[in-house]
């Protein structure tokens, strides 16, 4: 055994393998590898923990010999086993074998997504991987792998910078898969498709819903934040800063950046007394935040004639700890 001197021999009833069972207990959970070394059927297969460390699952692929490996279930977790790892070349040889050639439809099709996945990850082949993954959607809907399979690839499209496309497969994941309408997590990501896209209307529905479905505070601000940053990019001053208000209503620790974005979208729809009201009320804030309104409302006294102090509130931020570079002062 690569991680320990035990190795436990054992033979399954039945059939004749012989499965190498890793069996140190000395390890960490997240550093032993439960690896079975399967050579002579498909019922038994070779199986990898991938939260194992990346030198772990190296030393679990080095203690085979993958050319003599029968079975495609084998196969196939021993190449995805390669891509995890980085061995690319080699994981696309034995995937490309697999999507070709394996006699059972559900190999050749997780091989083909595989295979399409591994290749959007480098900029050489990523155009082929697009073209692979999306052909396969579209021929194997039904196919038990495709949901997961569609929602991967619409986040590798975002990902990628693809917005136009990932907006496509992310429509076509809800259509296709109904429930998926309960989760928030994809749906905001649509909406983070529809935003880059600037159809910020459509992006604010999205955040909403999303909004309503998660849980936990600080991800009901993030949504209502994100929903804030729509209205201002449709010029919408007035929601935006309804949005920025609601976001620091469920408090957590971006509070104090929700509030300032409320006081600016405020001050940009030409509410200036409610801004500054909110400005003063952060300017007693340590950080970054506090600091921004300072400045803030070093801009709106000298918009107001009070020069003095103006120049008061400047020279007092100059002299405080961490004080902001000399530019952002500027």
């Amino acid at each position: 055994c690569y991680c320990c001197v035990s190795v436990e021999l054992t033979y399954h009833t039945c059939c004749a393998c012989t499965v190498d069972v890793c069996c140190c207990d000395t390890l960490d959970d997240n550093k032993a590898a439960d690896v079975h070394v399967l050579t002579d059927c498909e019922d038994h297969v070779l199986q990898l923990s991938f939260n194992c460390e990346v030198s772990v699952i190296r030393k679990s692929l080095q203690s085979f010999n993958v050319s003599g490996l029968v079975g495609d279930d084998a196969r196939m977790v021993v190449a995805e086993a390669l891509c995890h790892v980085g061995e690319r070349k080699k994981a696309h040889e034995m995937l490309s074998g697999l999507a070709k050639d394996s006699a059972r439809r559900e190999i050749r099709i997780r091989a083909g997504y595989v295979l399409g996945f591994s290749e959007m990850e480098d900029s050489a082949t990523h155009t082929s991987g697009v073209t692979r993954v999306r052909a396969l959607l579209r021929a194997n809907p039904d196919d038990r792998t495709s949901e997961l399979a569609a929602m991967s690839f619409a986040d590798r499209l975002l990902k990628a910078g693809d917005a136009a496309g990932a907006e496509d497969e992310y429509r076509r994941y809800f259509e296709a898969f109904p429930s998926a309408a309960m989760n928030a997590s994809v749906i905001e990501r649509r909406g983070q498709a529809l935003y880059m896209l600037e159809r910020h209307s459509e992006a604010v529905g999205l955040f909403a819903r999303a909004e309503q479905l998660v849980e936990k505070q600080d991800d009901k601000s993030q949504m209502a934040y994100l929903q804030a940053n729509a209205y201002l990019s449709e010029g919408k001053f007035v929601d935006a800063a309804a949005s920025f208000e609601r976001s620091a209503s469920y408090g957590g620790k971006d509070r104090n950046r929700s509030l300032y974005s409320q006081a600016d979208a405020l001050e940009r729809s030409g509410d200036v007394a409610r801004a500054s009201e909110i400005y003063e009320g952060l300017a007693t804030a340590d950080g970054l935040w506090g600091q921004k309104a300072n400045l803030r409302l070093v801009s709106i006294v000298a918009r107001n004639g009070r020069l003095g102090e103006s120049i008061d509130r400047y020279t007092k931020i100059l002299e405080s700890p961490g004080a902001l570079p000399s530019e952002d002062v500027t």
